[in-house]
């Protein structure tokens, strides 16, 4: 009996030190990973039953998202030309403003402004890639930036065309390559925060 009492004791201590190791993994994960995808099918199908109704919170959390990954990168260049043993040149530039979700989101009802976000959100992810891609490259030396495909005139083309039906494919497409954006992305922000480890700079993000 007291064998099985120091048993199940182990056991669920060993099941606390597996809690407890998992939480510091979270807390020291890679910065990247914490970008949820966020699925444009599912909320289309959830906009068709209510009767377009999902599309607002749809707008709210992808432009919230899309705000704390670019504003968690503007972080990471920080904590980068900070550091007195990176020598990186400064060179950061505030290229990407970040966007008022709300805003955003309720101004949908009006339709016309569902043009005007979609443009939006395609230039702002051309204007933060270019200046990532330098900024990673100089930091990082040998990283291979991988710029995504928005191509804008192909989908302002398509809208027109097609007398703006085409602008739900073309957040289709910005939405997913968004995704792919983060999900790139993840490896290379990890490479930086290991590297301001290692020479015993902060904390991370």
């Amino acid at each position: 009996m007291r064998e099985f009492i120091n048993l199940r004791c182990e056991v669920y201590q060993a099941l606390l030190r597996q809690d407890l190791m998992v939480e510091m993994e979270n807390r020291n994960m890679p910065v990247a990973e914490r970008d949820k995808p966020l699925w444009f099918s599912m909320w289309f199908l959830a906009s068709v039953s209510t009767f377009g109704l999902a599309f607002f919170p749809m707008f709210y959390r992808f432009v919230q998202i899309r705000n704390r990954h670019f504003s968690r990168l503007n972080e990471l260049e920080k904590r980068v030309q900070n550091s007195s043993k990176t020598h990186v040149e400064d060179k950061r530039v505030e290229l990407v403003p970040m966007r008022n979700a709300k805003l955003w989101a309720v101004s949908v009802v009006l339709i016309v402004p569902v043009f005007v976000i979609t443009y939006l959100l395609s230039v702002d992810l051309k204007g933060h890639e270019m200046h990532e891609k330098e900024f990673f490259s100089r930091v990082l030396g040998d990283s291979d930036y991988m710029l995504q495909a928005v191509e804008i005139k192909k989908y302002v083309l398509l809208t027109v065309v097609t007398l703006g039906v085409g602008v739900i494919y073309w957040l289709y497409k910005i939405i997913n390559i968004y995704n792919s954006h983060f999900m790139f992305e993840m490896s290379l922000e990890g490479r930086v925060v290991e590297m301001l480890e290692k020479e015993g700079y902060g904390e991370t993000l």
